[in-house]
């Protein structure tokens, strides 16, 4: 139940100019991670490194007897392609107990090392994967790969023999510092996590203290249950559309999702509409805007919807682009409704006694909006739909005529008062066809809630309606009904009357 002031001056008559969006610098984030999903990879690293890595790197170190040459330079190559994608990245060389080659090798030189200098076939490599795993947050390297590093406490024994130097008994406890790199996809909000192969491998001192222990006693499930809230939900709606759009998308906009597609504003509405917005722009460095008319233009557009499916909510967006025939839809289901219940946002769409009967007096009021080549077309500066106001924000009304017409503006609260803003306002000449700027200017204030601007033209002139001054206001006197279509000559047959409205949702500070 809100008013908006009317202020004692008028504007004059002019056509609709809006400035062009300030380009943002661009500011390309790395998707957010959980905790469940470090648990998730440390885990998954932890079998890698056991099966594909320590297994086979043993397998290198045993007799001659047990394995040909042939043999082993095939475990080799397996071991090269499975964990480190036949890449060569450089490893700590702790083969050499005398200290005298580079502390690090390509893993490739590594590997022939293990051949050339323990012909005795003695190595043996153990670790503490098992109970003694620790890992740190993941990260992105400076070629935006991403990586998280993993902490092993390992023993090395072997016979080594370069035959240059005699031969000597290497024994070694060390830390090392695998850093294990992987690909991330959340495009379908599954959080895929896959190949996962070793960028590179360093000796540290001693585990960092950052770093967690894998205890195996996590509990994924409720870990993950317990991280739904709405900037990881909207992480996953993000990600799936930063996945759709091309490398030189510049300019967004996003309208306010409402429930069930009703077009009406909640706080949860909000919440979320922003939350998407600045995570769209902190992911793609495009310039993300409200969707606050009907005409405004960019590369993509956002709109979507929620509503409650069983204890969770699905949220659904649509990224489309019309000139470009484009449309995508996205559903995501992980958050509890709980969550929001948990934060206190109003949720669902008000729909109480007040509005109901306000909605049902509106639709009796209303006339077509265009009959033959006669129409009107109501705007604010927030667009049509989803229109939603902030206490000490001001509301600009534009609306457009196909023909000359004389036109009623009235704006109905939500307990049924309506106050008449102007009639028989008379539009012709140039000003036909095009959107105009209403005269005036309307400040959001105290009550607040769900309410509706009403517009009529007629091709004859209004007959007066019956008004009282209540607050500098015309407020009309009685039931909201059929008297605000009468004409002097008391006619709506044959088309000669049109009409349009623009639901809105009026609230205190921003939330």
């Amino acid at each position: 139940m809100a008013r908006y002031w009317f202020l004692l001056y008028f504007l004059l008559l002019t056509e609709l100019t809006s400035g062009q969006p300030q380009p943002a610098q661009p500011k390309i984030e790395a998707p957010t991670f959980r905790p469940s999903d470090e648990v998730y990879i440390a885990r998954q690293a932890r079998r890698f490194l056991e099966t594909a890595y320590y297994f086979r790197l043993n397998e290198l170190g045993r007799p001659a007897s047990d394995l040909s040459a042939a043999e082993k330079r095939q475990i080799m190559a397996g071991l090269l392609d499975r964990c480190f994608g036949n890449g060569n990245p450089l490893v700590v060389n702790d083969l050499d107990p005398y200290q005298r080659e580079s502390s690090e090798l390509p893993i490739k030189q590594y590997l022939v090392n293990v051949l050339t200098f323990y012909r005795a076939g003695d190595l043996a490599i153990g670790n503490d994967l098992t109970d003694g795993l620790h890992y740190g947050r993941i990260q992105a390297n400076a070629a935006g790969k991403l990586f998280m590093p993993l902490y092993v406490s390992e023993t090395l024994t072997g016979t080594y023999d370069n035959n240059r130097a005699p031969k000597k008994r290497h024994e070694l406890r060390q830390i090392k510092e695998f850093r294990l790199e992987f690909t991330f996809d959340n495009s379908n909000c599954q959080r895929v996590f896959d190949n996962l192969k070793i960028g590179g491998i360093r000796r540290f001192a001693a585990i960092p203290s950052a770093s967690r222990l894998l205890t195996g006693r996590e509990d994924l499930a409720q870990m993950r249950a317990q991280e739904q809230d709405l900037n990881t939900v909207v992480d996953c709606l993000t990600e799936g559309i930063r996945r759709q759009l091309p490398a030189e998308t510049k300019h967004i906009l996003i309208d306010n999702f409402t429930f069930e597609n009703r077009g009406i504003s909640t706080e949860f509405g909000e919440a979320l509409t922003q939350t998407l917005r600045q995570q769209l722009q902190q992911r793609t460095g495009a310039v993300v805007e409200l969707l606050k008319r009907d005409n405004q233009t960019a590369d993509y557009t956002v709109r979507g919807s929620f509503a409650t499916s069983g204890d969770q909510v699905e949220i659904r967006a649509k990224l489309f682009n019309k000139q470009a025939a484009f449309e995508r839809d996205l559903v995501s289901s992980d958050l509890p409704v709980r969550w929001v219940r948990q934060n206190q946002l109003a949720y669902e769409s008000p729909k109480d006694p007040n509005s109901i009967r306000m909605e049902a007096a509106v639709k009796t009021v209303m006339a077509p909006q265009s009959v033959g080549d006669f129409s009107i077309e109501l705007q604010t500066n927030r667009g049509r739909q989803g229109v939603t106001y902030h206490e000490g924000e001001r509301m600009a009304i534009k609306l457009k005529v196909s023909k000359p017409a004389t036109v009623r503006l009235i704006y109905v609260l939500e307990d049924g008062t309506q106050t008449l803003l102007f009639d028989n306002y008379r539009i012709d000449g140039q000003a036909v066809g095009q959107f105009i700027d209403v005269p005036g200017d309307f400040e959001c204030s105290s009550p607040f809630g769900q309410e509706f601007l009403l517009a009529f033209a007629t091709t004859d002139t209004f007959a007066p309606l019956e008004t009282k001054k209540q607050n500098s206001f015309n407020v009309l006197t009685g039931e909201l009904t059929n008297t605000v279509l009468r004409t002097v000559r008391g006619l709506r047959a044959n088309g000669i009357i049109v009409a349009d409205k623009v639901q809105i949702t009026t609230r205190p500070v921003r939330f």
